[in-house]
């Protein structure tokens, strides 16, 4: 809860300092995001097998999602600095398996953080409206909390899955790429994707098969990256900051 209200705090400063001056030089603009998240095996391995003796327990990552909000700030005619704060949540599909008894389950997880990054973008202009954008650097991660979820296979075992964070706050590397449509009436419309590349696994997973009336544990462990891709949707409201010149003039004529 004190991170979330941190990072809350933090973009409502940021949205203040950037939206509130009437004098500045360079244009502003606030926008929101939302992208689907998909696995980036390309990149990274985004799949996680544990396996101890006969017992397996397999990490899927399936579709999950980011939505939040951003404001850039245009630095020069063909520079700009992005920031915001995002909600991320990345879905696995948990399967279970115990070969010597025969016994399978599954389960489905969730894995939640908030992020907040700091991107420069360089931008070509290819017409009168439409522009390529390309953005690479930091993304701040803070991880809410660790999370798990069980499966009763049988009357006397049951299997537990289990997702601790390796650190509260980390750092990612965003690489983007995209186009981007401006116009000074509407805004701009921004279509794009983002390969995500964190720096050390996000999180230290764990597949148990227990036995209830025993309670022995067998127990398999490993670490997932966290690294996935992502088709990215943003839009810019318009601003009238200065009232002199067109607010989407630039960046590269």
């Amino acid at each position: 809860m004190e991170i979330r209200n941190f990072i809350i705090l933090l973009f409502l400063f940021i949205t203040h300092k950037g939206l509130s001056q009437p004098n500045l030089n360079n244009s502003t603009f606030f926008g929101i995001e939302y992208k689907p998240i998909m696995a980036g095996d390309f990149i990274a391995k985004s799949e996680t097998n544990l396996s101890l003796g006969s017992f397996t327990t397999n990490f899927k990552q399936l579709l999950g999602h980011s939505y939040g909000a951003n404001i850039r700030v245009l630095i020069t005619p063909g520079i700009s600095l992005e920031t915001g704060i995002h909600m991320v949540r990345r879905n696995y599909n948990i399967t279970f398996l115990e070969s010597e008894s025969n016994l399978t389950s599954s389960k489905k997880i969730s894995f939640y953080n908030y992020d907040l990054p700091i991107i420069p973008y360089f931008f070509i202009k290819l017409s009168d409206k439409i522009y390529l954008a390309n953005g690479l650097g930091p993304s701040f991660v803070f991880s809410l909390s660790d999370v798990a979820t069980q499966s009763v296979a049988s009357s006397t075992t049951k299997f537990i899955a289990e997702g601790r964070r390796t650190h509260r706050i980390a750092i990612d590397l965003s690489a983007n790429l995209g186009f981007e449509y401006r116009t000074t009436k509407k805004g701009i419309i921004y279509i794009g994707g983002n390969a995500r590349i964190p720096f050390a696994p996000i999180f230290t997973v764990a597949g148990i098969l227990e036995t209830i009336n025993t309670q022995n544990k067998k127990v398999a462990i490993g670490n997932m990256s966290g690294t996935y891709i992502s088709f990215d949707l943003k839009y810019y409201f318009p601003t009238n900051q200065n009232k002199q010149e067109p607010i989407l003039k630039g960046p590269i004529d």
